[in-house]
C-alpha cells in the first residue's frame, strides 16, 4: 500500500459516489409519473410511485457513504505522507493481513 494507492482508490470511490448522486437526480427528473393512472395500469403505477422514493433514498445513502469513504481515504494518504515510514509500518503490522 502506498499513499498514491490510497489517493487513486479514494478518487475512484468519489467517482462512484458522484455516479450514485447522478442516478438519484436521474430518477428525480425522469421517473415521476405525472398523469393519473386509469384502467389496467393503476396497480403498476401505484407500485412504481411507492418504489421510486425508496430507490432515490438508496442512491442518496450510497452517495453519502462513498463520499465519506473517499474523504477518509484522502485523509489516510495525507497521514501516511506525514508519518515516518517506520511508525506507519509498525501501525500497519497491527492490522490483519489481506489479499490484494
Amino acid at each position: 500500500m502506498t499513499e498514491d494507492d490510497l489517493d487513486s482508490y479514494g478518487k475512484m470511490i468519489r467517482r462512484a459516489g458522484n455516479d450514485a448522486l447522478d442516478a438519484k437526480q436521474y430518477l428525480e427528473k425522469y421517473c415521476k409519473i405525472e398523469t393519473s393512472a386509469q384502467g389496467l395500469f393503476v396497480e403498476a403505477f401505484n407500485v412504481h410511485d411507492s418504489l421510486v422514493p425508496k430507490v432515490e433514498s438508496v442512491f442518496k445513502r450510497l452517495h453519502t457513504l462513498l463520499d465519506s469513504s473517499a474523504t477518509e481515504l484522502k485523509d489516510s494518504a495525507t497521514y501516511y505522507r506525514k508519518t515516518d515510514r517506520k511508525h506507519a509500518a509498525s501501525m500497519d503490522a497491527t492490522l490483519p493481513e489481506t489479499k490484494r
